[in-house]
C-alpha cells in the first residue's frame, strides 16, 4: 500500500500564458498528457547545448510514453526519466550522455520555466530529465535553484496549457519508492485506488512530445491546401 506524501496545491492566477523574451524564442514543443490535456514549451535559443539536447530526445521519440515521476506542489514537476516499455513494464529513458551546464542568472528558475535535472555535486551531469518550476525557485545563494550545483539551466517557458500543468500539480502524491527509489513523490491520477494494485493508467502519462510547426510553415500549408481545393473544384 502507498503512503500519501504531504501535498499542498499551489494556487496561481495567471491572466495570460507565460511568454519568454523574444530574444529567447526558439521552437515550441507540445506535450500531450493522456486524459489531462496538453502544454507547450517555447525553447530558448540562448541555451544552444541544452536546447539541442532536449530536441534530440523529443525528435527521436524518447519522451513518448514517458510519465511524470515527481511532483512537489508549489515547487516542481519532473519527468523525462522513465517510459513504458510495455503495458506493465517501465525502464529508464535511454540517455545520449551528459551536457555542459548553461545556467545563467539572466535566465532564472521562475514560475513556468523548464530546466534540466542533475546529479548532486556535478553541474555538468544533465541528461534527459527535466522539470517545470511551479513557483519562483531561483532564490538566493546558496539554496536557490539559480545557485545550487552551479545553477539549474532553464531553457524554455510554458507558453500554453498552464491549466494542464496545474491539473497535474493538483493530483495526490504518493510514496512509491518500493517500486523505484525515484518515486517517493509520485503523482497519480484520481483513478488510483490505494487498496488495489497500481496500473499504468493511474500514472500521469505523456503519450507524445513533438515540435510544433512554425507559423510560416502553417501558412504555406494553408495556402497549398487552398490551392489544391480550388484545383479540385475546377475539375467537373
Amino acid at each position: 500500500m502507498f503512503v500519501r506524501a504531504a501535498s499542498l496545491v499551489c494556487v496561481m492566477a495567471l491572466a495570460a500564458v507565460l511568454v519568454p523574451s523574444a530574444a529567447y524564442a526558439g521552437p515550441i514543443v507540445r506535450f500531450e498528457v493522456a486524459n489531462v490535456g496538453t502544454f507547450d514549451i517555447q525553447l530558448y535559443d540562448s541555451t544552444p547545448l541544452t536546447t539541442a539536447n532536449f530536441l534530440n530526445y523529443v525528435n527521436n521519440g524518447r519522451y513518448d510514453n514517458s510519465f511524470i515521476h515527481r511532483s512537489m506542489p508549489g515547487f516542481v514537476l519532473q519527468g523525462g526519466g522513465f517510459y513504458w516499455v510495455g503495458p506493465t513494464t517501465y525502464d529508464a529513458v535511454p540517455s545520449y550522455g551528459t551536457i555542459l551546464n548553461e545556467a545563467s542568472l539572466t535566465r532564472s528558475n521562475l514560475t513556468g520555466t523548464i530546466a534540466m535535472a542533475k546529479v548532486d555535486g556535478d553541474p555538468n551531469s544533465a541528461t534527459c530529465e527535466w522539470f517545470i518550476n511551479l513557483a519562483d525557485n531561483g532564490g538566493t545563494s546558496p539554496d536557490g535553484l539559480d545557485y545550487q550545483n552551479g545553477g539549474f539551466t532553464t531553457f524554455g517557458s510554458v507558453v500554453a496549457g498552464w491549466d494542464t500543468v496545474l491539473a497535474i500539480e493538483g493530483y495526490d502524491v504518493w510514496n512509491a519508492s518500493a517500486y523505484d527509489p525515484a518515486w517517493d513523490n509520485l503523482p497519480l491520477r484520481p483513478t488510483f485506488d490505494d487498496t488495489g494494485p497500481l496500473y499504468v493508467s493511474d500514472f500521469v502519462n505523456i503519450s507524445h512530445a513533438y515540435v510544433m510547426p512554425e507559423p510560416a510553415t502553417l501558412g504555406l500549408l494553408a495556402v497549398g491546401g487552398l490551392a489544391l481545393l480550388r484545383r479540385r473544384r475546377g475539375r467537373k
